[in-house]
């Protein structure tokens, strides 16, 4: 397994999308591609293209030991499920482009995270590292109220809102640690807003049902349309999964298809 400091090959990432942008996660869990709103907007997060200055959002066990990372799609969606393995604990971190019940209104523009504790306590850090424009931005961070972080820089802006006490460091980064235990459910939004309505006054914070909620909503929409793809072979299971991919590169308001999600990675 690749150290966290090394590039991991391109084949390590998995995709997630919701039809209008898309982002990789590596198989340790972190962010490290993602353009918002759109697919051919400039990235919010690019670690894949520069380890120190591409910015990304990732999650560290810190308890010493070994740790093993394993992941799958939840079923018939592309909410990508990985699992945190330790000797202290076992997590699964749930991730995925919200989708709304219908696709093309206005898109959701949210990253959602939801981490899960199964077996006893995972110790860990959390860090939220936007750079706008291919790395090229550092955000001015700012506090709204009691959970909500916003990241500007030069046309886009983030909204970060998480469970936990996030806190801001010198590196213009949002930074948390704490510990899941199994029963435990810590959610992690990043909603992309324009940052001239992040000056006229943030929206509303989230709260964990309406999280859990948009979850649930974005499973059964992926589960609604690839249902409608039936070969009755034993390759189905594989052609259903390579529908989805093709899927959240389409652009649902044109039906264009992207080449990568990467702008050619």
């Amino acid at each position: 397994m690749p150290r966290a400091d090394t590039y991991p090959p391109i084949s390590d990432y998995a995709l997630i999308g919701d039809c209008h942008s898309a982002a990789l996660i590596s198989l340790r869990g972190s962010i490290e591609w993602c353009c918002l709103p759109r697919f051919d907007a400039g990235s919010t997060f690019a670690r894949v293209l520069d380890r120190e200055r591409g910015g990304h959002c990732s999650i560290t066990p810190l308890q010493d030991g070994e740790w093993s990372f394993t992941r799958h799609y939840v079923a018939d969606s592309l909410v990508l499920e990985t699992t945190i393995q330790g000797t202290g604990g076992e997590l699964r971190v749930l991730d995925c482009l919200t989708i709304r019940e219908e696709a093309r209104g206005t898109p959701a523009r949210q990253v959602l995270r939801v981490l899960e504790g199964n077996r006893g306590a995972v110790e860990l850090e959390l860090k939220v590292a936007p750079r706008f424009d291919y790395g090229q931005v550092r955000p001015w961070i700012r506090r709204h109220g009691h959970r909500l972080h916003s990241a500007l820089g030069g046309d886009d802006a983030l909204l970060v809102w998480c469970e936990e006490e996030l806190h801001e460091d010198p590196a213009h980064e949002l930074v948390a640690t704490f510990a899941v235990r199994a029963g435990e459910r810590v959610r992690l939004a990043l909603t992309y807003c324009p940052p001239e309505l992040v000056d006229a006054g943030p929206p509303a914070e989230p709260d964990a049902e309406s999280l859990d909620r948009a979850l649930e909503q974005t499973v059964r929409w992926w589960r609604d349309w690839v249902a409608q793809l039936r070969l009755g072979t034993r390759d189905e299971p594989g052609a259903r999964q390579s529908g989805m991919v093709l899927k959240a590169l389409t652009h649902e308001p044109t039906g264009a298809i992207v080449a990568a999600p990467t702008t050619s990675l």
